[in-house]
């Protein structure tokens, strides 16, 4: 099974990167924005009333603290959860000698749901061994990349290309696709989509560069 690359928003379109947006100038993202615009709406609105019994006040204390405990706590928790990588910050060349795994994906893939327990099966075999899984993440809202993460956790780093810059280097067209690289940085295999019937063939393909010597280390 496979998605063809056309999400809600489209690769290109502008997103706010947890922390910043996209053009670093630190806005939060439209529909934190909007969260917030209401908060503080609700806020203001309230503080101007004159002699507000105590118990008015307290009421209104909670009920604004709830308000930020359910729209903000989520959203801050949920990013600090992951370690997340700006798509910016990957260069495959810090990751020579080891057999790399980029593995595209977003949260409305449905074949996704199946390949990260295949993915985190394949970190937990082969990870002492010398393989890396990098997991790109090109979903517009970051909300929306965190519940698939709770959903079905990730083992492996993941990084966030929101603005689909890494998915254009790499020419994805389909959902998920993995990009298999031998240790001397070489690509060795490409695989569109994710079927569970293929799940020995692409271990295979790990196991095979796994057992290449590292010329890399030679090198050195």
């Amino acid at each position: 099974m496979w998605s063809i690359v056309n999400p809600p928003g489209g690769l290109n379109r502008a997103h706010i990167h947890p922390g910043g947006d996209g053009d670093g100038d630190g806005n939060s993202n439209d529909g934190d924005e909007r969260d917030y615009t209401r908060i503080m709406d609700f806020i203001s609105s309230a503080t101007p009333m004159p002699a507000v019994p105590t118990t008015d006040l307290l009421l209104l204390g909670r009920r604004v603290a709830g308000t930020l405990w359910r729209h903000i706590f989520p959203l801050v928790a949920g990013l600090l959860a992951y370690s997340w990588a700006p798509a910016h910050a990957l260069d495959l060349a810090d990751y020579r000698g080891k057999v790399v795994v980029v593995d595209f994906w977003a949260s409305w893939c449905v074949p996704c749901r199946q390949s990260f327990p295949w993915l985190n099966a394949m970190h937990d075999e082969y990870a002492d061994d010398g393989l890396v899984i990098l997991g790109v993440n090109t979903d517009v809202d970051a909300a929306e990349a965190q519940q698939f993460l709770e959903d079905y956790p990730a083992k492996f780093e993941i990084v966030y290309d929101p603005e689909g810059e890494l998915a254009r280097t790499f020419e994805v067209v389909a959902m998920p696709s993995s990009y298999v690289f031998a240790r001397d940085g070489e690509l060795d295999a490409r695989h569109l989509g994710f079927l569970r019937s293929r799940r020995d063939e692409y271990e295979a393909v790990i196991q095979r560069l796994i057992a290449e010597p590292n010329t890399e280390d030679a090198d050195e």
